[in-house]
C-alpha cells in the first residue's frame, strides 16, 4: 500500500472557520500511522500552533 508524504501549512483561523481547529486536523491525521514532525526540526514532532507547517511521513 502506498501512502504519500504530506507537507501543509496550518492555520488555526481557517478551520476555525469550518467548527474545528488545527489541533483537531493533527488529532485526525495521527491514527493513520504518521509521523508528524516540525519541517524546521526533523527531530521535533509538530506541535500544534495557531499557524506552522507540518510534515507527515508514513510509519
Amino acid at each position: 500500500m502506498n501512502r504519500p508524504i504530506v507537507f501543509s501549512e496550518l492555520n488555526d483561523r481557517v478551520p476555525r472557520e469550518d467548527g474545528t481547529s488545527a489541533a483537531e486536523i493533527v488529532e485526525m491525521v495521527a491514527p493513520h500511522n504518521y509521523d508528524i514532525l516540525d519541517p524546521l526540526d526533523l527531530s521535533r514532532s509538530f506541535s500544534s500552533h495557531e499557524f506552522g507547517d507540518m510534515l507527515c511521513i508514513p510509519q
